[in-house]
């Protein structure tokens, strides 16, 4: 599977949008009506892009999350530096969700969409674990999400 090209994700996402109703499928939150989410959606896609690219990917015994294994695959992306992503810049949310949820709902759109299949190849994990983020619902990194490459 080829890479994604710098701009695929923003001109996929248009001929969508462009045909949603048509195809009787909601649109894509662009961010058109808010300039500063507008900015953060298109600099995440180009960010996502570059994920779908590298050539740094996540070991094999890593790739499936379970209850175990999550500090490890913390540890990796932090060695590696996998990409950190502000969930609250990109999303509207309603209430407090975990940002990893969001992020998924957001990748599994992006996947539903003709010509990006190589978003499939994408993982992802909240930078805190479950215990950190309960017990400190402020802390600066409470919406951050690495995001790496799978295959």
């Amino acid at each position: 599977m080829k890479a994604l090209a710098k701009g695929s994700i923003a001109k996929a996402v248009a001929r969508h949008n462009a045909t949603a109703s048509k195809n009787q499928v909601k649109p894509i939150d662009t961010g058109g009506d808010d300039p500063k989410l507008q900015r953060a959606i298109l600099a995440y896609w180009s960010q996502l892009e570059t994920v779908t690219a590298s050539k740094v990917i996540i070991s094999p015994e890593l790739r499936v999350a379970d209850r175990t294994n999550g500090a490890k695959r913390r540890q990796w992306c932090a060695d590696n530096k996998a990409l950190m992503v502000n969930i609250s810049t990109i999303v509207r949310r309603n209430g407090s969700g975990r940002p990893e949820n969001s992020l998924r709902e957001k990748l599994d759109t992006l996947i539903g969409v003709n010509g990006l299949a190589p978003v499939q190849r994408v993982g992802y994990i909240r930078v805190l674990d479950s215990g950190v983020a309960n017990s400190d619902p402020k802390h600066a990194l409470a919406d951050m999400v690495y995001i790496y490459r799978t295959a």
